[in-house]
């Protein structure tokens, strides 16, 4: 192995890494949280721990796709069908991105089983992919959104975005009287 090869092996393993810890985090944040502490929102402009979980499983598992062209699990088990959610207005890719604060609001998610039922499926697809993706794919060129051509950009605008709203859940933990895993 050449020491360039050697040194993209060693950053997939590190991606993989962090890409399965925020995974444990988010969902050990929402797993001993009540329904009612799970949709409650602290403000106007805030959402719920629960809408949180929502849109960061709804990009696993589009980014997914991308990656790797297969369906997503969301349309795949018919779930904005099943959870009653409104035909259109989920946002970008139906993530609840940009989808506004009213909207995000009214939102009505499905009770805790359910949502971190399709959370970590999404999250076990997503690490399963890296799992087994070699090294010389992080740089195959795909199609992507705002974020780059490539494998590698997806990865890690995902581990932002993730992180970004793994501190968002720590927050809305602690405006609910609950400790974060900073505050541990």
């Amino acid at each position: 192995m050449t020491h360039d090869a050697s040194l993209t092996s060693r950053l997939l393993d590190h991606l993989r890494f962090e890409r399965r810890d925020v995974h444990r985090r988010v969902l050990t944040l929402a797993d001993d949280l009540t329904d009612d502490q799970l949709y409650s929102r602290p403000g106007a402009h805030a959402p719920s721990i629960g809408f949180h979980v929502w849109h960061l499983a709804r990009w696993e598992d589009y980014d997914r796709t991308v990656m790797d062209g297969t369906p997503q699990s969301w349309h795949a088990r018919d779930l904005a069908r099943a959870w009653g959610f409104p035909s259109g207005g989920l946002g970008e890719a139906d993530t609840g991105t940009e989808m506004g604060d009213d909207a995000s609001g009214r939102l009505v998610l499905p009770g805790k089983a359910a949502l971190l039922d399709y959370a970590r499926s999404a999250f076990a697809a997503t690490d399963e992919l890296l799992e087994q993706l070699p090294a010389e794919s992080l740089l195959q060129v795909i199609a992507l959104r705002q974020h780059g051509d490539d494998v590698v950009s997806l990865v890690f605008a995902g581990m932002t975005h993730d992180n970004c709203h793994l501190g968002m859940i720590e927050a809305v933990r602690g405006l609910l009287g609950l400790h974060g895993t900073a505050t541990r």
